[in-house]
């Protein structure tokens, strides 16, 4: 089942899906859209882009593997879908094709699990975090600030 919306976009109307990680496993559709997009001569999205690099690794249509930065990129639509069973997936993916989640992959966690109220799940990344070695940058610390913050239990 296709699900399009209507997009303007340089004068015109231009259908499109409206959330590109649902099209994750369905290659031909994402390739369909690719192509659409560039016909219409409208800028993708880089969340169809990265469905579409993802795709096309998976069913090993091309000789590449997804980066860190497509594993993360997939996860973050998954966050914005509430999906983290399926974002804990793709880091598990991304670590067993050979990738080592760097630090903007974990704050991407840390961040969508304290949005969350997840405090203990957030926590836990930043644990596995240091027993990497990988040292949290100031983005993670304001996540963590922020996080903390939201749940009034720092000022």
């Amino acid at each position: 089942m296709r699900i399009l919306m209507k997009i303007k976009g340089r004068g015109k109307e231009y259908k499109t899906h409206p959330r590109p990680v649902l099209l994750v496993g369905r290659v031909s559709e994402a390739i369909l859209y690719s192509k659409e997009f560039c016909m219409r001569n409208v800028f993708q999205t880089q969340s169809l882009s990265n469905v579409l690099i993802y795709n096309l690794c998976a069913e090993k249509i091309m000789n590449l593997k997804p980066t860190v930065e497509t594993y993360t990129n997939h996860t973050v639509g998954m966050f914005k879908e509430d999906d983290f069973d399926q974002a804990n997936r793709f880091l598990n993916q991304m670590i067993s094709a050979g990738r080592q989640p760097n630090v903007f992959a974990y704050t991407t966690f840390v961040h969508a699990y304290f949005k969350k109220g997840r405090m203990h799940e957030a926590e836990n990344v930043i644990t596995k975090m240091k027993e990497e070695g990988i040292i949290p940058d100031s983005l993670t610390c304001t996540s963590l600030i922020d996080g903390y913050g939201r749940m009034k239990l720092i000022d």
